[in-house]
Order: C-alpha cells, then structure tokens, then sequence
C-alpha cells in the first residue's frame, strides 16, 4: 500500500504553495525535518500554487529494521523562464533515464563519507525532474546512513514524484 503526500509549504502571506506530491511506499513515513520549507517564488498552474524557487527537507522513517534518511528537496527556475536558473546538478554519464509525469528526467545514486565529525559512510540517491509545465527543475536528493539497497527501495520516489 501507498500512501499521495503533497510536499508543501504555508505562508501567512502568500498561502500554501506545493513543491510536488509523491507515493510513499509502505511501511515508511514522512517527517518534518530541520527546519521549515523555504519559498523564496512561487506561481499558479493549473488551479495550484507550485514552488518556482525554494528548499525543503524531511526525514524518511521506516521501523522495521529501523532506518532514517533524510529527503532533501531543492527548486530553481528553468532556463528560458524570466529569472537566472540554478545550476543544474551535475549528472553522471551511469544517471539513467526515467520518465516523471511526462519529462525525461534523470536518477542516479552513490556514496562516499559525509559529515564533519565524525564522518561517516552514507549512500544516496538523487534525481532531476526538468517540469516544462510550470517553469521549474526539481533536484531530489535522498540520503542516508545506510545501504545502498535500502537507498534504492526509495527510486520510486523520484520516478512516481508528480511534479505537476
């Protein structure tokens, strides 16, 4: 069982504005993380306010066995759209090709040592969504002190993210 969550973030002024909705396979869950979303723009499309520019993070938990990892979620402008884009995140040639609500986007993983100290070896996973619909490029980023199989059992984040 799945469960849609809208990756959203509220506003007393400007309101709620979505940065996407994913599929969250069970039995893992969403928290909030560190600190709140930030939305620095935001536009309609579609009836729904959409982050255009911003950064969020939560934490992924499953209980059995016990895993957290942290899902990081960061969006720029697409070039073309009125305002300087981000730098694109630099992809790999292994990045494969997956198709996100329609896009090209693409998923690669990795690991190395994180951290300041103590590091330590974590695995991650990161996807790029390019939304020609409403103007942005989505960069998803999950990491985690863990293996790189339970990493992978989360590419269905990236691959069933509606960005749109």
């Amino acid at each position: 069982m799945t469960a849609q969550l809208v990756l959203a973030a509220t506003n007393m002024v400007m309101g709620p504005a979505n940065f996407g909705s994913l599929e969250l396979p069970d039995p893992w869950r969403l928290l909030s993380g560190v600190s709140p979303p930030e939305v620095d723009r935001s536009r309609s499309w579609g009836g729904v306010d959409w982050v255009v520019h911003g950064r969020a993070d939560w934490v992924l938990r499953r209980e059995e066995p016990r895993l957290h990892v942290e899902l990081l979620v960061r969006v720029s402008p697409r070039p073309g759209t009125g305002r300087p884009p981000a730098p694109p995140p630099r992809v790999p040639a292994e990045a494969r090709a997956v198709e996100v609500c329609g896009h090209e986007a693409r998923v690669w993983r990795g690991g190395g040592r994180r951290g300041l100290l103590p590091r330590r070896e974590v695995s991650w996973l990161r996807g790029w969504v390019p939304c020609t619909h409403t103007g942005r490029e989505i960069d998803v980023e999950i990491i985690g002190a863990c293996t790189a199989a339970d990493i992978e059992e989360l590419a269905v984040l990236v691959e069933r993210l509606r960005c749109h």
